[in-house]
């Protein structure tokens, strides 16, 4: 049983506090209408990735993100943040997927 507690606390657990802090971090850098059009899906080695509800919210973010929102992010961030992945998808589907 230890062997499947520190596997959660490793894939499960871990990885939902850091995307926890940087969703606060997100709230709080870009304008609001983008941040209800858009959810940060997961975080797995380094890459983070935001499901947004369509082209023109992923445009807008990724301007944002060139601007310096991602290094705000890294700053922010209390693991490794090597890149931000933009997809368009529904916001309702279930996270991971």
């Amino acid at each position: 049983m230890g062997f499947v507690a520190d596997m959660v606390e490793r894939d499960v657990a871990r990885p939902m506090k850091h995307l926890a802090a940087l969703v606060a971090v997100w709230e709080e850098l870009l304008p609001g209408e983008l941040v209800a059009k858009s959810r940060l899906t997961s975080l797995r080695r380094g890459l983070l990735t935001v499901t947004v509800a369509d082209s023109a919210t992923l445009y807008a973010i990724d301007q944002h993100l060139r601007g310096g929102v991602t290094q705000a992010l890294r700053r922010g961030s209390k693991t490794t943040l090597n890149k931000v992945k933009l997809v368009i998808g529904s916001l309702n589907a279930p996270r991971g997927r």
